[in-house]
């Protein structure tokens, strides 16, 4: 069910070009020769990896602490595309992420430090929204062993604006939920394996959601703690 889900995830963003089905690519194709190289062999074109930028196994790459990059590549891309509007055929993958971590729906680190670790590969042949994908797409194989491998199309292009709100809240009640899954193009079994499978990747941090998990070492907590001694 997650790897379906990755699936359309992925797929489902106005692709042009498609590198997972043999019979339609003719090589040379410089339309595609870039991402090809970026997500089969996990190599640039006349750049250094920046960063932290840990090709070909993110899921045992860390920035920090309790961060996992596979985790985070896979969270930038569905916050991404959560925007999405599947009856109107708008929105996406569409690296309009990059104008919208300012919000209260995309808290933490993860979309920043992703687009930093991405720009390693941007050019005029690989869009962000491109990258995005490609990010999803490894993360997934790197976490699940290869046993996960999602099919990738090609052929974004980058927002050049935020997109509308539309990231879940944890506080919503689940008929919120659904119509924002539903919004999304995902039934409710779907959205129930999305949060579920998708959170077992990565884990959630306590500084973005204090709500939900305990903040690891406070310090306004241990301050409190003392007060009531």
């Amino acid at each position: 069910m997650f790897s379906r889900i990755l699936t359309v995830l992925v797929l489902t963003t106005s692709p042009s070009l498609v590198l997972s089905t043999p019979h339609n690519y003719r090589w040379p194709d410089e339309r595609i020769d870039h991402l090809e190289s970026i997500l089969y062999q996990h190599v640039f074109f006349d750049v250094e990896p920046i960063g932290p930028f840990l090709f070909p196994d993110p899921c045992e790459g860390t920035i920090s602490k309790g961060r996992s990059i596979g985790a985070e590549w896979i969270r930038t891309a569905y916050h991404d595309m959560a925007t999405a509007n599947v009856a109107s055929q708008v929105g996406g993958i569409d690296a309009s992420i990059g104008f919208e971590t300012g919000r209260s729906e995309n808290p933490g680190k993860a979309f920043n430090a992703t687009l930093v670790q991405l720009t390693s590969g941007y050019s005029v042949r690989s869009s962000m929204a491109d990258l995005i994908a490609i990010g999803a797409t490894i993360a997934a194989a790197s976490c699940s062993n290869g046993a996960l491998m999602i099919p990738y199309r090609a052929g974004r292009i980058d927002a050049t604006g935020p997109g509308p709100t539309g990231v879940p809240d944890p506080a919503e009640d689940i008929v919120t939920h659904k119509k924002t899954f539903d919004r999304q193009g995902f039934n409710v079994s779907e959205m129930i394996a999305l949060v579920a499978c998708g959170h077992s990747v990565g884990g959630v941090h306590g500084v973005d959601f204090p709500q939900i998990v305990d903040v690891v070492n406070d310090p306004v907590r241990r301050l409190l703690d003392r007060s009531s001694l």
